[in-house]
């Protein structure tokens, strides 16, 4: 038989601030494949491939039912399924700020 290489569903992220629905995705791709390949946003760095560098670093925000709020953290993105993103808030370099939108002050402190 031939393995089923695709999700039957639509998987919902939001993507520095846009919401976007991924119809099918696959189940091995990585969010930093979506993320560079897909989304063409090349600021997360493909390096290590192994969690190691950081270089593919995003913030991912889930709702924590327990809580009753959102919970950030860091997520090395070469290591997170895409598949297990679905109603999660993603971050990357780009959705903090660009030289061409405006950099956020964290950035342009770091720019100095």
């Amino acid at each position: 038989s031939v393995m089923n290489t695709t999700i039957d569903h639509v998987l919902n992220i939001t993507l520095n601030g846009e919401e976007i629905q991924i119809p099918r995705p696959d189940p091995r791709m990585t969010l930093l494949e979506y993320l560079r390949d897909v989304a063409l946003l090349t600021g997360t760095k493909r390096s290590c491939l192994q969690g190691g560098c950081g270089a593919c670093l995003v913030v991912v925000e889930r709702y924590d039912w327990s809580l009753r709020k959102w919970v950030a953290k860091g997520v090395n993105a070469c290591l997170k399924p895409l598949a297990t993103c679905d109603g999660m808030i993603i971050t990357t370099v780009e959705g903090v700020g660009t030289e061409r939108k405006g950099c956020h002050p964290i950035q342009e402190r770091i720019a100095g």
